[in-house]
């Protein structure tokens, strides 16, 4: 997977650790809601948008058990 570290990817679905290290590996600091071994179902950020000046992104999990 090729990483553009330029723009927000798209977590929505990932396993939470593989979308944690994604992420941080574009160099945004995450913030987690939930239990990280669900799939993300939210995230703060729209994919696509320019990280210049964006350090934090908030990511969801589901709740479901």
């Amino acid at each position: 997977l090729q990483v553009n570290s330029s723009v927000v990817p798209n977590v929505k679905g990932m396993s939470g650790m593989d979308a944690i290290a994604l992420l941080e590996n574009t160099g945004l600091k995450v913030r987690m809601l939930g239990n990280p071994i669900k799939k993300v179902t939210k995230q703060s950020i729209l994919p696509g948008t320019k990280i210049s000046g964006i350090n934090t992104i908030t990511i969801e999990f589901s709740w479901n058990f």
